[in-house]
């Protein structure tokens, strides 16, 4: 019987070392780090060749890229808090009555709108909400996750219109009109400076 020689070159495992610790050590701390935030801004001379309609995350102005991150545009204002808070159930900009990120259950998706199924007190024109499938069921899940943030053209009972179509697909299948065994919700997303 040949027994077989196991041998480990150390210039090959010096090499792969490096490497081997990076990916353990971004396994074990990714989500350690904070998330990207804020704005940037890049200028161009000739704008005509960015396609700022394809696309939610960014838009050009006055000859500038401008690529959001979620910064919202302020218009709740500043808030102090001194005590615990919980945004789906607390009002806490001055002036709302509301909680600040109400959220209701989504009983159907049109073009451009959202039903409810309760009037969405606390969502109003010119708020920004996000739109989210949370759950599918056992034979329709390859929607779940889907979301996206639209702002609020106006509301009328339990339809919420918005001010650009519906990008993504929330239903159960391969279009938005049924949303059988969905979870389906639409949430106020606060706006504070």
């Amino acid at each position: 019987m040949k027994l077989m020689k196991l041998s480990i070159k150390p210039k090959k495992l010096l090499l792969k070392l490096p490497i081997f610790i990076f990916t353990i050590f971004f396994l074990l701390f990714e989500t350690a780090f904070p998330a990207i935030a804020g704005t940037a801004t890049d200028t161009y001379t000739d704008v005509s060749k960015i396609n700022d309609a394809a696309s939610v995350n960014y838009t050009t102005e006055s000859g500038a890229l401008k690529m959001g991150f979620g910064t919202g545009d302020g218009a709740d204002g500043p808030i102090t808090l001194s005590a615990n808070k919980n945004i789906n159930t607390d009002p806490i900009a001055p002036g709302r009555t509301s909680a600040d990120g109400v959220n209701y259950a989504v009983s159907a998706i049109g073009t451009n709108t959202a039903t409810a199924t309760t009037a969405p007190a606390g969502i109003a024109a010119g708020d920004e909400v996000l739109l989210i499938n949370l759950q599918g069921d056992a034979t329709n899940s390859g929607n779940a996750g889907n979301y996206e943030f639209l702002n609020v053209q106006s509301v009328s009972v339990n339809t919420i219109t918005f001010s650009s179509n519906v990008q993504k697909i929330y239903g159960a299948t391969t279009s938005n009109s049924t949303l059988t065994g969905q979870k389906i919700a639409v949430q106020r997303v606060p706006n504070y400076t």
